[in-house]
């Protein structure tokens, strides 16, 4: 579990600290809304991929550094692509999602995620590009919906 701990989550913290300490709107917006998607997909899908290490009771904890983390941090990022950068085209959903993806297949190919009841890299794929297409339209929602709530 401390390997979950130091690469899920502290790690991706000292990231995104020093990449965005410059533009806190970002993290305010961006960290609860992935952090709570990441969670009810990880507790939902618990039954079809089980993170390392193996625990007896409440499997679902070992996502936690992961969803309080790498998941959130990933999706700063992405956001930063999206609408710092002003590349507003989905490709970039896409590509974060293979990125994701590969991320995933090389913690299955050392084991630290094993797949089962039928679950395949694919399935990961599309859980991964949904996830960002539900951020995408939330942060831009988000930023019309300040807009009209300042005045501007």
């Amino acid at each position: 579990m401390a390997v979950n701990i130091i690469f899920g989550f502290i790690i991706p913290w000292i990231c995104g600290i020093l990449f965005f300490k410059d533009d806190k709107n970002i993290l305010k917006k961006v960290v609860p809304f992935v952090s709570f998607l990441s969670v009810l997909i990880n507790v939902a899908g618990n039954k079809y991929w089980l993170v390392m290490p193996r625990v007896k009771k409440w499997q679902f904890i070992t996502t936690f550094p992961q969803n309080f983390g790498y998941f959130p941090i990933l999706g700063c990022i992405f956001i930063y692509t999206l609408y710092k950068k002003y590349t507003f085209t989905d490709i970039w959903v896409i590509l974060f999602a293979i990125l994701s993806t590969a991320v995933e297949y090389v913690m299955v190919v050392i084991r630290k995620v094993e797949y089962r009841k039928g679950w395949t890299i694919i399935h990961t794929f599309f859980i991964y590009a949904m996830s960002l297409w539900l951020l995408k339209n939330y942060y831009n929602w988000m930023e019309n919906d300040s807009t009209v709530s300042n005045g501007s």
